[in-house]
């Protein structure tokens, strides 16, 4: 056996003394016993075969801390030598090592001291801290608020329900410090009974601009740092920033790495994934289809949210099932000291909240929200959007040429692929509502009850006359009349109730549902320039006459519909220090119809159900600053091949250097299914507003579920409080994903009257890798972000495109980001905001690639496979100032912003027109974005 001895070196600043240290360790224990490293509250020790009483001394000697023992640990331990390394840790920690090494134990009294005892049954009664976490203004509990002990104990955090469980504790009184992301930390003495528990509310206040992060992305540096496990989170103020919460999430999501924003309907694609492979969650309902436009028509009021969290490549099992990601929205509740209201307007919508206290002696943290968003197009439409619809809305030569081919012969004229079509007169209409009740309601200590509810609605049409011209032409030799309309409903609720149950477990049980319904219409008519000509009442005499017999046909009518129920059970247990468990089990029922009538396609009629049953576990296991996490998803899906299994697992290590500063880093992945599938069928509407019809499948029989491996690595450097370094890296591969098999539908020929679905798609594959990096410098007055995301997502679709790999429809390969706000007063911000994407390759209407070429090769077209060209870059630069005034419970703020400033015409795709009937040549005919915006915003308090 070697000699005892204890080594150490006390710490100073660079890498020669730990590198000495290394080599001296390395090279047989050369330094003499009785060195130890220490800072103030962090010590070094290294103890090699030394006797138990000779160790505690040593490390009462190191630390400094007030510690006891008689002979009769002597006598217990025996001839029992102390084998124990700690670099950086904590007196209790070592004392810890050293009393576990011997088969001892301690306990610590109430005025300081250390008592080390012989025996584990002499330890004192141990009691148990049990408290709630919540936002100080709005009672809205805090998930993942971090509970740290002056006293060294290994920190946890709040759950979900912003509730947590400390078991173990010694009796006395100790310091603890709850901090939040976006909160002023708390500090407060708790005195601990022996054998029972205390019980204590933390109501944090929100930070005020200078030091308020508005983005919590996977990783976080720091000590008191929030730890995302694969999420990234936006809170409440960042979605009312002006100009971005206003008028929807897209905008104030592109902060955040690795998300983009698709353009016109701004689906929120996650890490280079498709509309079809993510989620959108409210409190845990599912709302599929929302709508938002642009940016500036949203889908749920920011009154009403508390936050957005954006779960990524490798997200914990208990989360769900998701090819991609999952965007999960919460509510606010409202919670707060007597009743309150909100109102925020500006040119698109008129948004308005009223809160209501709903208070109990043992927990005055319950309230009740109603908020609710209306647009207001019809009062006032927004010159830049009404422009833009109208550019969106222009008619395309080849679809119109291609749709009246599907008419009976002689039914029309025949159209012409190098008619030009001027727009002789448009009109939109747009209308978007929302409505949102919550409430958080105490059912006793530790106990809460919550409840929501969600109804939207939103109406987009359109009707267009156009006249058609050959070129050179000055006069129409026809005219068309086109409408097209399209209605989304959406409904979702839940209640929940979360309760802890006993010292060491806390457990919750939540019911919820959604309905989503979408219905569109489109019709055309044309005829010869005669209803023009000489004798005739001119243009609106024709259009008259069109719109009449627009009347008397059939509307090309879709209807599809998704329906979801669900139960689940959730349950954290400590296991010990710094090791938890979590299982969830879920039972769900999901429902959907198809129906798609008197169109470019066969009628077509199909229904899809089934119940799924799903077990979750997650053990997590913290020791320093590592963390362990390990979890499987089992899901059991009648008819299909038995159990579907979703194994997923992480390490993270989280710490500070004195060079390098705070930093965090995660590794993570698993595999990852959905279970309801959404399918997007190309709209071949030539004036067509949006571009494709969605409706969801769920998985049925004999049909495997869609499969994804993820593979994570995040990290975070933040060197000093105003720098901080995020960076991604990231891959997945998908296996069957199904998409619209259009030689089969346009074939048609069933007889059914209903469809199985699985003869209407086809089983894809792909891959995607990516990256992300942001930087930040958060300084008294001053906030820059910049960041850059690029990705490489393709997709093999088998019958199409030769059956090689293209880009998927939402690969954004190069994106920039680049913010800048400033507060040279308290009470006003300025910001401004660049945003770059370059490299989008779907260059041309869907319909082309999905329609146009399916059965006749047109290699004349030029359209080619999806990168064959591309589009130009997207740019835009937005600028924005807010003035605030603030009072008490009263406050008011006014802000400003111009959006694409330099009012850059953005090509969002492709059209062509055939140059003349004597050419074969086709030119180019974009349609561009919004340009130029300002907007005006007004938000009271009161």
């Amino acid at each position: 056996m070697s000699s005892p001895s204890i080594m150490g070196e006390r710490k100073r600043m660079g890498w020669g003394p730990s590198l000495l240290l290394i080599l001296t360790v390395a090279a047989g224990w050369a330094l003499p016993p009785g060195i130890a490293a220490q800072t103030p509250d962090r010590h070094t020790v290294i103890l090699r075969g030394v006797p138990v009483t000779e160790a505690l001394a040593h490390v009462a000697s190191v630390t400094g801390m007030d510690l006891l023992f008689g002979s009769e640990v002597a006598e217990a331990s025996g001839d029992e030598e102390i084998f124990c390394r700690l670099e950086g840790a904590t007196a209790e920690a070592i004392l810890e090592c050293v009393v576990r090494g011997a088969g001892l134990d301690f306990y610590r009294l109430s005025s300081g001291t250390y008592v080390v005892i012989a025996r584990p049954e002499d330890a004192p009664a141990y009691g148990t801290l049990v408290g709630v976490v919540t936002d100080g203004w709005s009672g809205q509990p805090l998930p993942n608020a971090q509970v740290e002990f002056a006293d060294v104990r290994r920190p946890t955090r709040s759950n979900p329900a912003g509730l947590f469980a400390v078991p173990a504790l010694l009796p006395g009184r100790h310091q603890v410090m709850i901090s939040a992301p976006g909160y002023r930390s708390q500090v407060m003495a708790v005195d601990v009974p022996p054998r029972g528990e205390a019980r204590v509310t933390f109501a944090l206040e929100a930070q005020p601009f200078r030091a308020r992060p508005l983005v919590v992305d996977g990783i976080s540096a720091g000590r008191g740092s929030l730890v995302g496990r694969g999420g990234s989170t936006l809170d409440r103020q960042a979605l009312l920033d002006s100009g971005e919460g206003a008028g929807g999430f897209s905008r104030a999501l592109l902060r955040m790495p690795g998300v983009v924003p698709r353009p016109l309907l701004s689906d929120v694609l996650i890490q280079g994934g498709g509309a079809g492979e993510q989620q959108l969650r409210l409190d845990g309902a599912p709302v599929y289809n929302p709508l938002a436009v642009e940016g500036l028509l949203g889908t749920f009021s920011p009154l009403a949210l508390e936050r957005v969290t954006v779960r990524k490549a490798g997200f914990p099992a208990r989360h769900g099932s998701a090819i991609s990601g999952i965007l999960d929205f919460e509510h606010a509740n409202g919670a707060r000291e007597g009743f309150g209201s909100e109102v925020q307007i500006d040119p698109f919508n008129l948004n308005g909240r009223i809160t209501i206290p709903l208070t109990r002696e043992q927990d005055p943290q319950g309230g009740l929200m109603i908020a609710g968003r209306r647009t207001l197009w019809g009062l006032a439409p927004t010159t830049s959007l009404e422009r833009a619809l109208r550019e969106w809305n222009q008619v395309d030569p080849l679809l119109t040429a291609a749709l009246r081919h599907q008419a009976p012969d002689g039914a029309e004229p025949p159209v012409s692929e190098a008619v030009v079509y001027q727009d002789h007169g448009h009109g939109s209409e747009l209308q978007s509502s929302d409505l949102h009740v919550a409430a958080r309601i105490p059912t006793g200590p530790g106990r809460s009850l919550r409840a929501s509810i969600y109804g939207g609605s939103n109406e987009v049409s359109t009707r267009t006359l156009a006249a058609g011209h050959h070129e050179g032409a000055p006069d129409a030799d026809r005219i068309m009349v086109a409408q097209d309309a399209y209605d989304w409903t959406n409904l979702a609720g839940q209640i929940r109730h979360d309760a802890l149950l006993g010292s060491r477990s806390a457990g919750g049980i939540q019911l919820r549902g959604s309905r989503h319904v979408f219905r569109s219409g489109f019709q055309m008519v044309t005829d010869g320039a005669d209803l023009m000509g000489p004798g005739t009442q001119g243009l609106p005499g024709a259009e008259a006459t069109l719109l009449g017999r627009l009347g008397t046909r059939p509307a090309f009518s879709d209807r599809t519909g998704m329906t979801e129920v669900a139960g689940e059970l959730t349950l954290e247990r400590v296991l010990g220090p710094g090791h938890q468990l979590h299982l969830t089990l879920e039972g769900v029922r999901s429902e959907a119809t198809v129906s798609l009538q008197e169109g470019l396609f066969p009628d077509l009629h199909t229904r899809a159900a089934h119940t799924r049953v799903a077990l979750a576990t997650e053990d997590r296991w913290s020791r320093g600053g590592w963390t362990l996490e390990g979890g499987l998803r089992t899901t059991w899906l009648p008819g299909t091949d038995g159990l579907w299994a979703e194994p997923r697992g992480s390490v993270e290590l989280q710490g500070e250097n004195r060079s390098l500063g705070a930093y965090g880093v995660r590794f993570a992945g698993g595999v990852f299914r959905q279970y309801v599938n959404q399918l997007e069928l190309a709209n071949p509407g030539p004036s067509a507003l949006v571009p494709s019809v969605r409706f969801w499948l769920p998985v049925e029989e004999g049909v495997a579920p869609p499969r994804a491996a993820h593979l994570a690595l995040e990290a975070t450097l933040a060197p000093t409080q105003e720098w901080e370094v995020r960076g991604e890296v990231y891959g997945k591969r998908t296996r069957d994903l199904p998409e619209i098999d259009y030689a089969t539908l346009l074939l048609g020929g069933w007889s059914e009257e209903r469809v199985d679905p699985s003869f209407l798609v086809e089983s894809t594959r792909g891959s995607t890798v990516g990256m992300g990096v942001r930087f930040r410098r958060s300084g008294d007055q001053v906030r820059i972000q910049a960041g850059y995301d690029a990705t490489r997502s393709r997709r093999i679709f088998p019958s199409r495109f030769g059956g090689e790999a293209v880009p998927d429809p939402g690969d954004a390969p190069h994106r920039g980001l680049i913010r800048v706000e400033a507060a040279p007063r308290p009470d006003l911000l300025l910001r401004a905001r660049g945003t770059g994407v370059w490299g989008r390759s779907w260059a041309f209407r869907r319909a082309y690639y999905d329609l146009l070429t399916v059965h006749e090769p047109r290699p004349e077209l030029g359209v080619g496979r999806p990168g064959d060209q591309t589009l130009p870059p997207l740019l835009e630069l937005d600028l924005g100032a807010s003035w605030s005034l603030r009072r008490g419970e009263t406050g008011v703020e006014l802000s400003a912003d111009l959006l694409n400033v330099l009012n850059r015409r953005n090509v969002l795709d492709y059209g062509l027109r055939r140059r003349s009937e004597d050419q074969a040549g086709y030119d180019l005919l974009p349609r561009f974005l919004t340009g130029f915006t300002p907007a005006i915003s007004i938000r009271a308090v009161f």
